[in-house]
Parts: C-alpha cells; structure tokens; sequence
C-alpha cells in the first residue's frame, strides 16, 4: 500500500498532471481552442481514476484507522488533481 500511494499516487500521478497542467497552458497560450487546452488538462484523468479506485480497493485489506487515512489521502488528492 505504501508504494501504491505515494510512489504510484503521489510521485508518478502528481507528476504527470503537472506536465498535462502545463502543456495545457502552452496551448492555451499558443491560440488553441479552449476545448484543445480542456482536453489536454484532463487527458490523465483515467489514470488518476485508475489510481484512486485502487487505493480505495486495496483499503479493504487493512486496518480500519489505516484505511480511512489512506481513502481519506486518496481523495483528497483526486480532487486536487481536478482543481489545480
């Protein structure tokens, strides 16, 4: 679990959406539609989907307190992939 949420999580998912978040800009700052820009900004969405559901899944198999931590770190961090 700990390698699923902050490696895969934290480290690749957080990485990935800052590249997309700036690709996005460039091409927004470049002339492209808004849509163009919208679509790259949410091109790592199923991977992020992807991410939470599994940590949300493998919650299952632990503790109570440890599965409300790490549910709770999860989707806190979806939403904020979709925000910023």
């Amino acid at each position: 679990m700990p390698v699923l949420l902050w490696r895969d999580m934290f480290l690749i998912g957080t990485t990935l959406n800052l590249i997309f978040l700036a690709l996005a800009v460039t091409a927004a700052a470049s002339g492209l539609p808004d849509w163009a820009a919208l679509l790259i900004f949410l091109l790592p969405l199923p991977y992020n989907l992807f991410i939470w559901s599994s940590v949300w899944r493998k919650g299952g198999v632990m503790s109570a307190l440890e599965c409300c931590v790490s549910r709770s770190i999860a989707s806190l961090w979806l939403g904020a992939s979709l925000v910023i």
